[in-house]
């Protein structure tokens, strides 16, 4: 049923990889999530500090299993995720294989945070590809390394292979950025708005995850901004909290990853409903199936927003046509 490298982490190799983690940490990522022990050990019991915890899983068999535990499952392929979200830390167990592809895959992708991995201990003993060696780098600059052993040995899928946990901690290169970075962008962009263009662009797909795509960066960008003055107003005195700032000000102070992680969500969720309000798909389903498909967007939000995506969606929708015309005639009578 499973694939032959699918090795659940062990309880006690999972209360070590929480323990790395800073206790601040709210939001989280797993990779290669299997059915989610490690992802159960991180979250935790339910209650005020439960930690949120996204998965990946390739395996249609685990998703099925880690949307039963409510774990969103925003991926499936992790190598290939193209999603745009920041996390505090990245927990993974991958491959062991081609864990190196695996984690520097995870070093790339995260903003500003931490990442804990498991791999297969010749993969840092003996760097002798590209990967492994630019790994050692990274390493040796911004973590460390604790060697295992067979640690899998007695564990619930056994395996002899003597493993390896690695911690990196990645801070942001700089904050300091400028609001436009892409001044061509900025001002087609700028051009589109002053010009009314939007609603015609929109009416592309490629456009709407360009626009998107825009919106995210130059939010998670004021975010830092928005930190950075809270910051020096702090070190002046100022008492913001009885200031103007009110509903600005506190959304970068607590943890700014958490918070970027949370725009990133409903920015998702809501583009996805702009696309299907945009097709107009309410023309020709009932009451009970636009119910359904509201709740599938809701369920689903975490996706990507990518013009394949998209167009795969649309396309699925599309193809079901003359099915849900039939299940529409059919619930007149239910």
């Amino acid at each position: 049923m499973f694939d032959q490298e699918f090795f659940p982490t062990p309880p006690a190799i999972t209360a070590k990889m929480r323990a790395r983690i800073s206790k601040n940490a709210q939001y989280f990522l797993e990779p290669n999530a299997g059915k989610g022990d490690l992802a159960e050990a991180i979250r935790g019991e339910r209650g005020y500090d439960r930690k949120k915890v996204d998965c990946i899983e390739i395996s249609p068999e685990l998703c099925a299993i880690l949307q039963d535990k409510d774990f969103p499952v925003v991926g499936t392929d992790w190598l290939e995720y193209d999603g745009v979200c920041y996390y505090d830390a990245i927990v993974m167990n991958p491959p062991f294989s081609n864990g190196d592809a695996h984690l520097l895959k995870a070093w790339d992708f995260l903003h500003d945070g931490e990442i804990v991995c498991l791999l297969n201990e010749e993969t840092i003993l003996n760097p002798h590809t590209k990967n492994r060696k630019r790994l050692a780098v990274i390493i040796e600059q911004h973590g460390d390394v604790e060697y295992l052993g067979d640690c899998f040995s007695t564990a619930e899928r056994k395996t002899g292979v003597r493993v390896a946990l690695v911690y990196l901690k990645k801070e942001a290169e700089d904050d300091r950025v400028d609001l436009w970075t892409n001044e061509s962008q900025e001002r087609d962009i700028a051009d589109d708005i002053q010009a009314g263009n939007i609603p015609a662009v929109m009416d592309s797909l490629g456009n709407m995850q360009h626009y998107y795509d825009a919106a995210n960066i130059h939010m998670f960008k004021a975010f830092q901004h928005i930190r950075k003055a809270a910051i020096y107003m702090e070190a002046n005195g100022h008492d913001y909290l009885k200031s103007d700032y009110d509903n600005i000000l506190p959304l970068a102070l607590e943890n700014i990853n958490a918070t970027k992680a949370e725009f990133s969500k409903i920015h998702r969720n809501k583009s996805w409903h702009k696309v299907f309000s945009r097709m107009e798909f309410h023309k020709w389903l009932d009451q009970k199936q636009r119910n359904e498909l509201i709740r599938d967007i809701d369920r689903n939000g975490n996706i990507p927003f990518t013009k394949e995506n998209i167009k795969g969606t649309l396309q699925n929708i599309f193809e079901q046509r003359q099915r849900l015309f039939e299940q529409s005639v059919a619930n007149v009578f239910d």
